[in-house]
């Protein structure tokens, strides 16, 4: 087995456990530093109103920042009149991949004294607005958007120079704004070498609508890619689903892909669009990957139990949660102000052998056949 993606450089809040360790302080030496009691520096750290005066509230914070009691940036966003809450928005929580990130991202915010606040927008403007307003009424500490799409409050936002984290998607509009994912152009473009490897002088693309900047990057690549490499007339249709990602992919299936004559390799833009078109192939008889090779993208970690037939790019979702919260440090420690907006995560390339899968790193440009 090949070793692990390194992880990331030690971000705001994180701490190397190799690296020497200070003493962290309690919250009673907070308490005795301030003068006061332990529930009154919870309520500050909390920031539940009308608990303390505005001298006790600085007097607390002062201690906290003396101790280290909560990283500095946190007491800095209490000042400001910030919570300690973290909005996170995702476009479909069904699906495992934003549940994984969205997973990753609560340990590492648990880690910094911050609680997560999960909501649900389905793609839909009008409820990301909704909830975007909701944040802003908890006067959140920031805001990770995993799958934004353009609408009238993100704008307003990005104007206010909002704490915005764009995750896996890049921010919809065209201005400057941080973001975490994976280099999706690289990705698409080393499944389209090892398509070709395989003797596949075509394929299918099932893909999202390319709204997104994740959808168009691994489209736009992998077509680039596979035609320099077999010419530009190779055929390479595009099939289209919708919201509903795997019901919609099951039933263009249905459509498009007969036992006759089937496709030989499939590439699928997420896992979700490759389960649905699965369905279908076997329901017809086709054997995977042996009659057709279907290639996804995200890594659901189920699919070496219940979909062993899939290749796929694998995300880390364990490094998401720690690059998002050094991404919202950013909006708060002056020393990570000039951090790059983008925060580019590892991948894997998993491959399929029938009951077998391997592992290789995106990096060796070797695959195992």
């Amino acid at each position: 087995m090949p070793s692990k993606p390194a992880k990331p450089r030690t971000m705001f809040g994180i701490r190397d456990p190799k690296a020497p360790q200070t003493p962290t302080a309690s919250i009673e030496e907070v308490a005795r530093l301030a003068g006061v009691s332990t529930a009154t520096v919870s309520r500050v750290i909390n920031n539940v109103p009308n608990k303390a005066s505005q001298a006790t509230r600085e007097r607390v914070l002062r201690a906290v920042e003396a101790l280290s009691y909560l990283p500095s940036r946190a007491g800095r966003a209490l000042r400001q009149k910030r919570s300690h809450i973290v909005g996170v928005l995702a476009p479909d929580l069904g699906n495992a991949y934003h549940a994984l990130i969205s997973g990753s991202i609560e340990r590492a915010l648990r880690e910094q004294g911050l609680v997560m606040v999960l909501a649900n927008t389905g793609e839909d403007p009008d409820l990301q607005d909704a909830m975007l307003q909701e944040m802003r009424a908890l006067q959140v500490f920031g805001i990770v958007m995993l799958g934004a799409v353009e609408s009238p409050e993100l704008q307003h936002g990005l104007k206010s120079n909002e704490p915005l984290v764009f995750v896996n998607r890049r921010c919809p509009y065209d201005v400057p704004a941080r973001h975490v994912g994976i280099d999706n152009v690289l990705a698409a473009s080393e499944v389209a070498e090892y398509l070709f490897a395989r003797h596949h002088r075509g394929a299918w693309i099932f893909h999202a609508p390319l709204k997104s900047s994740a959808s168009r990057d691994r489209v736009t690549s992998f077509q680039r890619k596979f035609q320099e490499l077999a010419g530009a007339d190779c055929p390479l249709p595009e099939i289209v689903v919708s919201t509903r990602r795997r019901d919609s992919a099951y039933q263009l299936a249905r459509q498009h892909i007969s036992a006759e004559t089937p496709p030989r390799a499939i590439f699928c833009t997420t896992d979700e669009i490759a389960y649905g078109v699965a369905r279908h192939c076997l329901e017809i008889g086709l054997s995977l990957p042996q009659d057709v090779t279907i290639f996804g993208f995200d890594g659901n970690p189920m699919n070496e139990f219940l979909a062993p037939w899939l290749s796929t790019v694998r995300s880390p979702y364990e490094l998401f949660g720690p690059a998002v919260v050094g991404a919202l440090g950013a909006f708060y420690d002056e020393g990570e102000a000039s951090r790059p907006l983008d925060t580019i995560l590892p991948f894997e390339i998993i491959l399929s052998n029938g009951l077998h899968t391997t592992r290789t790193s995106s990096t060796t440009g070797a695959y195992v056949k």
